[in-house]
Order: C-alpha cells, then structure tokens, then sequence
C-alpha cells in the first residue's frame, strides 16, 4: 500500500535532529538536498521490510530509506540501492544514536561499488574506486589517526644516524592501489610528519608496494631528515625489501653526508650486517644496528689504518687489531754481504 504525505518526511525530521548540518562541513551536501517539503513524500515498503519515502513508481525511484544499519538518500531500482546516493551507517556502540561512517557515491545491487567517498568516524577517509561495499581499485586515503612511521636522529657522527619509529600527530595520505578497504598493491603514502627547511617543506614517505596498509616488497622510504649536500637538500632513504611494514632484506641505506650502506636490514631497528662506505674514505664490512655499526665488523680507515673486533653504536672498542702498512722509505740499495 502507498501512502501520500506533505511536507518533510519523518525520516528527514530524524535526520534533522541528528543534526546532519555536519553533512555540509564534510562536503556531502545539506539538508535541503536530501529533503524537498514543497514536493509530495510517498511511503513505500521494499520486498526486504525497509520503509522508503520519496518519488517512486513501483519499487523503482529516489527517496529515503531506513534500513537496520542506517539510513539511505539516493536512487532505489527493482527495491534495491542502485544507482548514485548517500548511505549513512550507525554507529553500533552508540544504540544508532549516531553516525559512524557516511558514504557517498554510486551504488550497484544494493552495495556501493563504482567511485564514492567514505568519511569515517575516526575522520579518516577515502575517494575513488570501490567494488562490492569496500574501497577497491585506486584511490586516496587520508588518514588523520596516527600512523607509523620513520624518524631519524643523529646519534654518532661522523657515522651513521639511528633510526626510530614513531607516531605523527597529523594526517597521512595515500594514494594507489586498494584492496578489501586498505592499500595495497603500488602506491604513495606521504605521512604527516614534516619539516620545513627554510620554506622547503619535507615530508616522510614511502612509494612501492603495500599489503594490508603497510609496505610490504620491494619500496622506498625517504626521511624528513634532511641536509644540503652539494647544494642540494638530500634526505635520509632506505631501497629495498619490507615485510609488514618494516625494512627486511636486501636494501640500501644512504644519508645526505655521502654515508651508503648496502646489505640485509632485519627489522625496525635497521639491524643487519652490510658494507658502509663514507664520504670521508673510509669503510666498513659488519654488523649494524640502529643503522650504526654495532657488533662485530671490520673498517678501513682512509689513512690506510685498519681495526677489526666490535663496535658499539658507531664506535669502535679502544682495540686495534691491525696497524696500517708503512711505507717503504726510498734511499740506497742495501749492501750486499762480503
């Protein structure tokens, strides 16, 4: 049975209440556009209970529905969600007193797939592709919860910097391959730790593959620890392998004084064993840890002296094993023995 009423639906009044004015602040349009008082609401109900009020000729049309997990404004065709519309979701902890996640875009058999945006509760959110209900394809996250990421330190000059792992305050940014909601596949990922190098700002980043949200194979990690180097501001940056968001296997790790380490990194704590070379000449075969040497390596000095034994932290343990070679002193040849 079709029932005809005037004015604002009782759906809309509720959708009022709940204060929807914050639809207008995140982008997805006001109140006056999901509801018309000047135009007839028809009450229609779905084959699956859901009670809809709008423009409708059978179960085809536009309206607003009020579903067990939220509330729909958009397109409705064969009495399913199909076509372009705003899906706001509960939130479940909160008795449906509010809203949780808000979608916006197209929707296909029921579920948003096509192109849409999520703003979630957390106010992360995401723009692009989407298949089967969940972000999918390629897009750009933004994520304003804290999300890990690399930070540098100098901790033994003129070696090598150690390498930390913290939380940044601000929003990252994603943009690449998704799948089943998270990034995966190729990507960039800009993370909201910056710095600004008299106006040029440097922000860390990672660009190669993700699994599950974090790198995963083969990528580049550039620091916002920066310095000039031959008239140019390089950064701190890791190539190579990462396993679960973490550096693990082959890489290259380089920093803007010319240092260059190539070998296997294990974990978070940039431990491993490698061959570092110096701007200053010298060089090193062993261990590292926090991306210094550390543990048991050997380093040619550029004056020719050599130690071999254990490092900690980037300095050597007041043991030398070997001496540098001197130099033969030119002069007359020896006297042959009578």
């Amino acid at each position: 049975m079709v029932k005809q009423s005037q004015g604002q639906s009782r759906i809309g009044q509720r959708l009022t209440q709940w204060g929807l004015g914050m639809v207008t602040a995140l982008g997805l349009g006001t109140i006056s556009s999901l509801l018309n008082p000047a135009q007839a609401q028809f009450i229609i109900t779905l084959p699956d209970g859901t009670r809809c009020e709008g423009q409708f000729s059978g179960y085809n049309g536009n309206g607003i529905c009020q579903y067990s997990d939220g509330y729909y404004r958009g397109d409705i065709r064969n009495g399913r969600r199909h076509g372009r519309g705003v899906f706001y979701y509960y939130d479940a902890e909160t008795s449906n007193e509010n809203f949780q996640t808000i979608y916006e875009g197209e929707f296909q058999n029921g579920l948003p797939h096509g192109r849409g945006k999520f703003i979630y509760g957390n106010d992360n959110r995401y723009d692009g592709e989407v298949r089967n209900g969940l972000p999918n394809g390629t897009g750009l996250f933004t994520f304003r919860t804290r999300n890990p990421t690399m930070e540098v330190g100098d901790i033994g000059d003129p070696y090598l910097v150690g390498i930390n792992w913290n939380q940044p305050e601000y929003a990252s940014r994603y943009y690449g391959g998704v799948k089943d909601g998270l990034p995966s596949g190729r990507g960039s990922m800009v993370y909201g730790a910056c710095r600004d190098y008299n106006g040029d700002l440097r922000c860390a980043r990672h660009d190669g593959l993700f699994r599950d949200g974090v790198p995963h194979g083969q990528g580049t990690y550039t620091s916002n620890n920066c310095a000039m180097r031959n008239g140019r501001l390089e950064c701190i940056r890791f190539s190579g392998n990462f396993w679960s968001g973490h550096p693990n296997g082959t890489g290259t790790l380089s920093f803007p004084n010319g240092t260059t380490c190539q070998g296997q990194f294990n974990d978070i704590t940039m431990s491993g064993r490698a061959n570092c070379s110096f701007a200053n000449g010298d060089r090193y075969t062993g261990e590292l840890r926090l991306g210094v040497p550390h543990g048991i390596g050997r380093m040619r000095y550029a004056n020719g002296r050599v130690y071999e034994g254990e490092f900690q932290l980037g300095s050597p343990t007041p043991r030398i094993i070997r001496e540098p070679e001197q130099p033969e002193t030119p002069g007359r040849l020896p006297q042959l023995p009578r």
